[in-house]
């Protein structure tokens, strides 16, 4: 599925003009550092739920290619015991249409899957709903960084209906739905074809929050809705009326199943294969990330979709407020509700053991994911010091900041366009000191915010110009710290 499933506020990602301030931050030169930090998971309980027989389950993906379907969809793809047939992005999720079918393509060119076929619904939901923040939209259509070779993405022969028809018609058997975002592709083909509930054997759905907080936060207080179902509720109350038998995946069992250290340690290890390749690549560029509480959301459904056993699931009658307001999107218990099998719980480490036992399933990519070095950035309220290689070549690097000022710090990575030089840019800025934009010849590629004493990661890319790291106080450019050395990048 796709959310930004954090507060809008809760991370903070400047998408902004840097002032020439900030230009003037750059930083001292020493040594590379780095090594990645470690947790352990922990464990719930569980309860078995025996699959279907028959072979492998032919499937539909109905997905909106958020970062965390980026990492379900390759063990979703790769697993032997489903026949993924189809994958049709929601276009009222976090990507849009033109974005999710490339991202899509991309992706399952990665795991050597070009058979597959993508379709794309409408952007606009089926009743009043809500649309993703912007800035979120924007890192999903972005493809979250991922070193994927971009395919051709040509225009989808079928809708999300029509596909939809094609893979049930051509079945010979009841198929099984995966729903990772909102549901509104999947309620518009009910409306226009109602014989398809009955070719479908089941919906395993990653939506809801039931006796646990929704993960929706507008700046205004958290509401009781997660983002999947607050997109487009009606849609998600037509598929709960549909008939079809579901298994919920809501936040009430994802919370047991965060993202952490550990586990991206274990893939550090081994990820060979194209899906672990993937979904450490993406883990390593803070798609999703431990520091904001970050859940695999769309994993454990696609986990659960083969294994239940590694969550507790429970029948419940259920329903959906379609209203606006408040109360909009809530998926609440009822006695005038569905029944739904809803997770209510997981085994954290045995999900971990399942979903990485699927990613390091066939070939490896390609192009595999592979890191040049490593760059270090400190900030200790005075001097801002960049550690990195004497010598640094294009690619791949690992950025590690570190702030011990009482106050919120921006660091910047900083890069020069043709021949200018970090001496140009220092004179420029010293010359009007007064400009609040950089120079034509700089840009701000990146930028971090450390709102506390405190450290954090990040994945660069390098190319053959002149780069320098920066580092200020956020919302005071006059505290800009003016000591800088910038770096070349040499050509290959």
């Amino acid at each position: 599925m796709s959310r930004a499933k954090r507060p809008v506020a809760h991370r903070r990602r400047i998408g902004m003009l840097v002032p020439a301030a900030i230009l003037l931050a750059g930083c001292a030169t020493a040594a590379p550092s780095g090594t990645p930090p470690g947790s352990t998971p922990s464990a719930t309980s569980a309860e078995v739920v025996v699959p279907s027989p028959g072979g492998p389950t032919p499937v539909v993906l109905d997905a909106d290619m958020s970062s965390d379907d980026a990492m379900a969809i390759p063990f979703l793809v790769r697993e032997p015991s489903l026949d993924v047939r189809a994958l049709n992005v929601v276009g009222t999720g976090l990507v849009h249409c033109a974005q999710g079918i490339q991202f899509a393509t991309d992706i399952l060119a990665a795991l050597g899957r070009l058979d597959i076929p993508v379709a794309c619904g409408g952007e606009t939901p089926v009743g009043p709903g809500h649309e993703f923040p912007a800035e979120w939209r924007a890192r999903a259509d972005a493809e979250y960084g991922l070193s994927v070779r971009r395919q051709p993405a040509s225009i989808p022969d079928m809708t999300p209906t029509e596909r939809l028809q094609a893979v049930a018609a051509d079945a010979g058997r009841p198929i099984t739905v995966i729903a990772t975002g909102p549901m509104t592709n999947l309620a518009e083909a009910f409306a226009a074809d109602p014989s398809l509930p009955s070719k479908i054997e089941q919906i395993v759905a990653m939506a809801g929050a039931v006796d646990v907080p929704g993960n929706v936060d507008l700046g205004q207080g958290p509401l009781p809705a997660e983002w999947n179902v607050y997109a487009d509720p009606t849609a998600w109350d037509d598929i709960l009326r549909s008939g079809i038998p579901m298994t919920m995946i809501p936040l009430d069992a994802t919370k047991d199943t965060p993202v952490n250290a550990a586990f991206l340690g274990e893939l550090e290890r081994d990820h060979a294969a194209a899906p672990a390749d993937i979904v450490y690549e993406l883990l390593m560029r803070k798609a999703l990330d431990p520091a904001y509480g970050d859940q695999f959301w769309d994993p454990l459904a696609a986990v659960m979709t083969v294994d239940q056993s590694v969550g507790t699931v429970e029948t419940m009658p259920l329903k959906v407020v379609t209203a606006e307001g408040r109360e909009s999107g809530r998926t609440m218990r009822a006695d005038d509700g569905v029944p739904v099998r809803v997770a209510t719980a997981a085994d954290q480490s045995r999900f971990e053991e399942r979903f990485l036992e699927g990613l390091r399933l066939g070939a490896p990519r390609d192009t595999p994911f592979s890191v040049a070095g490593t760059m270090r950035v400190t900030f200790d309220g005075t001097t801002c010091v960049d550690q990195r290689p004497t010598t640094v070549a294009p690619g791949t690097y690992i950025l590690e900041v570190e702030s011990a000022a009482q106050a919120p710090v921006l660091f910047a990575q900083v890069r020069l366009k043709g021949d200018a030089t970090w001496t140009e840019l220092l004179a420029d800025s010293a010359k009007n000191p007064s400009n609040t934009e950089p120079p034509p010849y700089a840009d701000v590629p990146w930028t971090t915010v450390l709102e506390v004493p405190g450290s954090t990661q990040a994945v660069l890319e390098f190319e053959p110009v002149t780069y320098g790291f920066a580092c200020l106080f956020l919302g005071d450019p006059s505290r800009a710290v003016p000591a800088a050395t910038g770096f070349t990048v040499a050509a290959p």
